[in-house]
């Protein structure tokens, strides 16, 4: 009975063998079917178009050239840069615009000292500025602030300068008691020794 079974694993294993050397049992691999190839071919078969804006991942792209230093770029602004083509300075609505880039700077200087001025406790403060020809102006602009009841004012604000043919007129916003009133100031447009010959609100209450 033994030798039954040892002659019976015998043959099973005599035929494993054989098939396992058998020339038509290994496994062909075609060369035009791997993964590869594939890719390699669906590649070389795409129509690629050329290169757009190559130099655009080169670029520094956290500096703006109409942002002020200081201002941290974000994807909006990054945005908006394109389209930007000069500076955007503030205006004030139903006011002026703040924009001083085109005001010489002698006359930057007056509006500052004639604004801080008018300002001032002391009524000589601003009276200097006037025209003495004109000094009438200014009397009869500090008989409105009393009509108005207007001690005197915080603060203000100088709007950009309108350029007439002999006449800057330089619009003011004048704040006091958290209400404000808007002034022009008129200028000769004819000298840099600036002086004052008018003087009056603009709107009568704010």
């Amino acid at each position: 009975m033994l030798k039954n079974k040892v002659f019976v694993i015998s043959i099973i294993s005599l035929i494993l063998i054989s098939c396992s050397n058998s020339p038509d049992s290994k496994i062909v691999f075609i060369e035009d079917d791997t993964l590869k190839n594939i890719l390699i071919n669906k590649e070389s078969n795409v129509a690629w178009t050329s290169e757009l804006e190559a130099d655009v991942l080169s670029q520094n792209l956290t500096e703006f050239n109409y942002l002020a230093q200081g201002v941290r770029p974000t994807l909006n602004l990054q945005r908006l840069e394109g389209g930007l083509k000069e500076p955007v300075y503030p205006q004030i609505q139903n006011f002026a615009s703040l924009d001083f880039r085109n005001v010489p700077l002698a006359l930057r200087q007056f509006i500052n000292d004639f604004g801080t001025g008018l300002c001032s406790e002391d009524t000589a403060a601003a009276e200097k500025f006037f025209d003495s020809s004109y000094i009438f102006s200014y009397v009869f602009f500090r008989k409105d602030m009393e009509d108005l009841s207007i001690k005197k004012f915080d603060r203000y604000i100088a709007g950009r300068p309108f350029f007439l043919d002999e006449t800057i007129r330089i619009p003011f916003r004048f704040y006091y008691e958290k209400r404000f009133k808007d002034v022009f100031v008129c200028i000769k447009n004819n000298s840099s020794d600036y002086k004052v010959y008018n003087i009056y609100f603009i709107k009568a209450e704010e």
